[in-house]
């Protein structure tokens, strides 16, 4: 039934993609959020899911082409040079056609949607107002979901037939069961927890800044409830990245009196946590390992432990890393690593791939986000929370194209900024 779903959803993406923008952008993000699947299949054929993005960019680019002087680049802007110079050091990979693949792959999946949801909300005031809402509801029924599944801990029906399509088998009740996890892991509508907690962090953040652009009953209650889907889900990384971006909402904006309280109620909530040993192991485990060095989690001593490995596996490579998209090859054809595992940590990523210059790269992308020149100080904060927040997440994680939802939802809050500045000229 779900493999049906699927496969007519995307038809009508292929279909909506050269006849109307605001319908294919808005079935797009339906399918990221409901369907989040590397590829469909129809009969014998095999179609990844980035071919949708790219469908929908060239169906945009021929409907608009006399406006093509006119097209909003920023801030994609800033990714298509990172990637182009990505593109310039594959020749020092490790496999220069493989590096090209892996960054065309990528640059497909999380540049050409945002460029397009950011060039609707410039030139089409209803488009640009549907799709808002589009992702308004769809938020709002995952997070309905995500209550429903909260006392199942970490059972889901619809993960399991959403791996059916992709193949793979589910994950163990061992695992999802967790102990130290009072409620599972939960997976929402997606095919692991690190997806649907790095989506709900964005949601959290995206439906705040509409609650505060324009305050009802409806915005609150959902911000309450994606806060409190992110703080059950079982992953600590968004709890842990929510903390960040609300120190930096505190430092940012001299809160220092606001700062102090949470920190204070986080200290009491922490030892009364250790009236129940499990969940307090669970809590302080990214910051102790046992005395043998073993780490229930992922804990900081683990974390520099491999960054010391990192700088070991690009031996002889150190300015420009093994290439882009190397830490994804390694895990597809040899699993694990010894010592880095699954490259957790953004960090591990980006020295492993980068080296020197790749990590200075990195920098210099995201201090230009950062540097964004935005007029209107409401978007331009939440902007910079979204970017806090994927930062935070991703240097606790890893980065599995967490960076496609971030682009997504951050696009979404830079939107509402470039269709308020162009108003006035479309009227006229």
């Amino acid at each position: 039934m779900l493999h049906t779903i699927a496969v007519i959803l995307f038809l009508a993406i292929c279909v909506t993609s050269f006849i109307s923008t605001k319908w294919s952008v808005s079935l797009f993000i339906v399918h990221k959020i409901f369907l989040s699947v590397a590829y469909v299949t129809i009969g014998s054929f095999v179609f990844p899911s980035n071919y949708l993005a790219l469908l929908i960019f060239v169906g945009y680019i021929i409907k608009n082409i006399r406006r093509r002087e006119h097209f909003c680049f920023v801030p994609v802007y800033y990714y298509i040079v990172y990637f182009l110079i990505c593109a310039c050091l594959s020749i020092f990979s490790w496999d220069n056609s493989l590096c090209v693949s892996f960054i065309k792959s990528d640059f497909i999946s999380i540049v050409l949607i945002p460029f397009v949801i950011i060039n609707v909300a410039k030139f089409d005031e209803k488009s640009w107002a549907f799709i808002k809402k589009v992702v308004l509801l769809s938020i709002a029924l995952t997070v309905v979901y995500g209550l429903f599944l909260i006392p199942l801990k970490g059972v889901n029906p619809y993960t399991i037939e959403l791996k059916k399509i992709v193949g793979g088998t589910s994950f163990s009740e061992k695992w999802l069961m967790e102990e130290g996890r009072i409620f599972g892991r939960i997976t929402g509508t997606f095919t692991h927890p690190m997806y649907y907690a790095n989506y709900l962090l964005y949601s959290l953040i995206y439906v705040l800044y509409l609650y505060f652009e324009k305050k009802d009953q409806v915005k609150k209650i959902l911000v309450v409830v994606l806060f409190f889907c992110l703080i059950t889900c079982g992953v600590r990384s968004g709890v842990m990245a929510l903390m960040g971006v609300f120190a930096y909402f505190c430092l940012t904006l001299k809160k220092r009196k606001v700062f102090l309280y949470v920190g204070i109620a986080l200290c009491s909530a922490l030892l009364c946590s250790w009236l129940f040993p499990n969940f307090f192991d669970y809590v302080i485990s990214p910051f102790v390992s046992d005395g043998n060095g073993y780490t229930q989690g992922s804990s900081f001593s683990m974390r520099f432990a491999q960054l010391s490995k990192s700088f070991d596996a690009i031996s002889g490579r150190e300015l420009s890393g093994l290439g882009y998209g190397w830490t994804t090859w390694y895990l597809q054809q040899k699993g694990n690593h010894p010592y880095l595992l699954a490259f957790e940590s953004l960090i591990l990523k980006i020295v492993c791939e980068g080296g020197l210059v790749g990590t200075l790269l990195f920098v210099w992308l995201y201090m230009k986000l950062y540097g964004s020149k935005i007029r209107m100080s409401l978007n331009e904060l939440f902007c910079k929370f979204m970017i806090t927040a994927y930062i935070c997440f991703t240097l606790f994680t890893g980065d599995y194209l967490y960076s496609v939802y971030f682009l997504l939802f951050y696009s979404l809050v830079y939107g509402d900024y470039i269709n308020a500045l162009y108003k006035d000229r479309r009227l006229g």
